[in-house]
């Protein structure tokens, strides 16, 4: 489900039906620009990090000599049967739903084949509308931003 919080008069002046959206979507797209992932300090999640051999870092924050974890960004562009065809949907997705699509998909060397994301079903989303935009053509879009942990 994507349920999205709308002022009222934003949900008046866009004809797209949020309640439609509010099911589960199917990927349609992905926004390889957003597409990349950075490690971080296992302890505290800092991204100033020394690599040290053995594939481990040091944190010039905490001081720790850990392993990292890898953060994830990703945008991707959903449909339902549901939603109009005018309308776009963008949304950018939060660390758990990234790793929840990755995992079903391959991955290689140079990393993960973000085309095998496609037609992959995602929901349900808490997300916070960050843009509206009409195009010239009356085309209606949205970009959205899941809320983390909250499923």
């Amino acid at each position: 489900m994507l349920s999205v919080g709308l002022f009222r008069e934003t949900q008046e002046q866009f004809d797209c039906s949020w309640n439609e959206i509010s099911k589960k979507c199917n990927v349609v797209g992905v926004d390889e620009a957003t597409a990349f992932a950075w490690p971080s300090c296992a302890l505290c999640n800092n991204e100033l990090l020394a690599e040290l051999p053995d594939r481990r870092y040091f944190c010039n924050k905490c001081g720790a000599t850990v392993p990292t974890v890898t953060n994830m960004s990703l945008a991707v562009y959903v449909t339902s049967l549901l939603l109009p065809l005018h309308c776009s949907i963008k949304v950018q997705l939060a660390q758990e739903t990234i790793l929840g699509l990755l995992t079903a998909s391959i991955s290689t060397v140079e990393g993960y084949d973000l085309t095998s994301l496609l037609g992959q079903e995602i929901g349900p989303l808490l997300c916070l509308v960050v843009q509206t935009r009409t195009s010239e053509d009356d085309n209606k879009g949205f970009l959205l931003e899941q809320l983390p942990g909250i499923q």
